[in-house]
C-alpha cells in the first residue's frame, strides 16, 4: 500500500496517533498562532496498525506533549527520502500537511471549492503531497493576504486571518514547496514537462485539447487527474477525468470521460503529449474562435432529421448516394424494427415527442450552452447515427460541420445545396422523404 493511502486509511480509521483533547477547553487556543511543527514518521513502528511521528529525530514524542502543539496552526508530518541513515544524516520530505487555524480555514474554503479538499470544523484541513490546492491556487492565496492587508485596519479577525494567510505563503509555499513550484515554474516557461511533474499542467477545470481518431480537435474541462501504477508501484499511466457536452438527439448534456497518458522517460514537450492545456497550442486565440464558432452555429442543427453523405458532390450516379446516415434519436423514434444492435439505445413509442426537441427546447438547450462561453468550446460535433449502407448504428464526424468556420464563399456554397436539397429530391430512391443538409 503506498504511504499516502496508508495514512488516510489511518486517519478514516481513528488510528492517527496524535493525543485526544478536551475540545471545550482547547477551543479558543486551536490553531490561533502563527506557527508551525514538523514530525518526522517512526520507522521503529513498520508494520503496525498506527502510524507513529516524533516530535524531533529521533527521540519519540510521548503522548501527554502532542496537545501543546494545538494551538499552531500548522502542523506537517513528513517521511524519510531514503530507506537507510547515511552517515547519521536522514533526509525528510513532507508528506502531508494539517492545517488548524479557524482563520485559514475560513478564508481557503471558497478558494479551494474546486478541489476535492475536506474541511473538518473541528481538526481543520488535511492535505496530501503534491498539495494540489495550494499549488494552483497560490495565487489566490496572495492576492487575498494582500485585499486583508488594505482592509484589516479596524478588524481584529481580518488582522489574525491576514497573519495566518502570510504565514502559510512563507513557511509552506515558500518553503516546503519551494523547488516544486521553482522547477514546474521553469519547465513550464521552456515548454516541457516531466513525468513527475506532469500534474501541473492540468488544474482542475481548465481546458485541455486533445486529438482524436476522428480527425477533429476537441476542448476538454479537466475535473481531476491521478497517476495509475502496475501491481509493483512502477508508473503506467497519467490518467485525467474530464467532461464535455454531447447532445443525445433531445438536450445537450455533460458527459463525463476519462483520457491518458502514457508513462514517458526525461523532458516531454508539452504540445507534444497526447492532451495538453489550450493555452500551448500555436494560436490559442485563433483555436478558442474557431471552436466556439462551431459550437455556436451547431447549435442550429439540433433537428435535422438525417444526413446524406455524397462522395462526389455532382455525380449523380447511383453509388454516391449508397450511404445515407440519420440521426441516431430520430430514426429510433420512427423505427418499429426491433434492433440487432446491443449499442443501439432502446427504442421508444413513435409518438414520443421528446425524441425530436420542439422549438421550445431547443432555445432552452441555446440558453443553457450559451450561459457559459467554455461550454460552446465544449460542444463535442461527433454524431451518432444508422448507416443505411453498412446497416448498423455508428458514430461519425461529419466533415460538412466544416462549413461552420469556413469562409463565406464556400459557406454560402453549402447552404444553397442544402436549401436545394429541402426543395426537390434528386434521388427517387431516397427512402427518407425529409432532408436534413448535404
Amino acid at each position: 500500500m503506498d504511504f499516502i493511502d496508508e495514512v488516510a486509511d489511518n486517519i478514516k480509521e481513528g488510528l492517527f496517533h496524535l493525543a485526544k483533547r478536551d475540545r471545550n477547553q482547547q477551543q479558543t487556543s486551536y490553531g490561533k498562532k502563527a506557527q508551525s511543527k514538523s514530525f518526522f514518521r517512526d520507522r521503529k513502528n513498520e508494520g503496525k496498525n498506527e502510524i507513529l511521528y516524533t516530535d524531533q529525530v529521533p527521540v519519540m514524542l510521548p503522548d501527554n506533549k502532542k496537545a501543546k502543539y494545538d494551538s499552531l496552526c500548522i502542523q506537517k508530518f513528513k517521511d524519510s527520502t531514503q530507506s537507510f541513515i547515511s552517515h547519521g544524516f536522514q533526509a525528510h520530505k513532507t508528506t502531508h500537511i494539517k492545517i488548524q487555524s479557524r482563520f485559514l480555514c475560513a478564508e481557503l474554503r471558497p478558494i479551494f471549492r474546486d478541489y476535492d479538499v475536506d474541511f473538518n470544523d473541528e481538526d481543520g484541513i488535511l492535505t496530501f503531497e503534491p498539495f494540489e490546492p495550494l499549488y494552483f491556487k497560490r495565487y489566490d492565496i496572495w492576492r487575498r493576504a494582500r485585499q486583508l492587508e488594505e482592509s484589516v485596519e479596524d478588524d481584529a479577525a481580518g488582522a489574525e486571518a491576514q497573519e495566518h494567510l502570510e504565514f502559510i505563503i512563507k513557511d509552506v509555499l515558500n518553503d516546503d514547496m519551494y523547488d516544486l513550484i521553482k522547477d514546474a515554474d521553469e519547465l513550464h516557461e521552456q515548454g516541457q514537462i516531466t513525468w513527475n511533474l506532469l500534474w501541473t499542467l492540468f488544474p482542475h477545470h481548465s481546458l485541455v485539447i486533445a486529438n482524436n481518431a476522428w480527425g477533429y480537435q476537441q476542448a476538454y474541462q479537466v475535473l481531476g487527474f491521478k497517476y495509475i501504477k502496475d501491481e509493483t508501484m512502477s508508473p503506467l499511466f497519467f490518467d485525467i477525468t474530464y467532461q464535455y457536452i454531447h447532445f443525445d438527439a433531445f438536450r445537450y448534456r455533460f458527459v463525463k470521460a476519462n483520457l491518458t497518458i502514457p508513462h514517458f522517460t526525461g523532458k516531454r514537450r508539452i504540445n507534444e503529449l497526447d492532451v495538453y492545456p489550450t493555452d500551448r497550442v500555436p494560436n490559442p486565440t485563433k483555436l478558442r474562435s474557431e471552436l466556439t464558432a462551431r459550437g455556436r452555429l451547431m447549435l442550429d442543427y439540433q433537428d435535422v432529421h438525417h444526413i446524406q453523405i455524397l462522395p462526389a458532390l455532382l455525380d449523380s450516379s447511383r453509388e454516391n448516394y449508397d450511404e445515407i446516415l440519420k440521426d441516431l434519436g430520430r430514426a429510433d423514434a420512427i423505427s418499429t424494427q426491433p434492433s440487432q444492435d446491443s449499442r443501439r439505445p432502446a427504442s421508444g413509442s413513435a409518438v414520443d415527442s421528446r425524441r425530436r426537441p420542439s422549438k421550445e427546447t431547443q432555445a432552452m438547450n441555446r440558453i443553457l450552452v450559451e450561459m457559459e462561453d467554455d461550454n460552446l468550446l465544449l460542444t463535442c460535433p461527433l454524431l451518432h447515427a444508422f448507416s443505411l449502407r453498412s446497416k448498423k448504428w455508428i458514430a461519425f464526424y461529419d466533415n460538412a460541420y466544416a462549413h461552420l468556420v469556413a469562409d463565406d464563399n464556400r459557406k454560402s456554397l453549402l447552404l444553397s445545396l442544402v436549401k436545394s436539397q429541402l426543395i426537390v429530391s434528386e434521388v427517387p430512391e431516397d427512402p427518407i422523404p425529409e432532408k436534413g443538409f448535404i
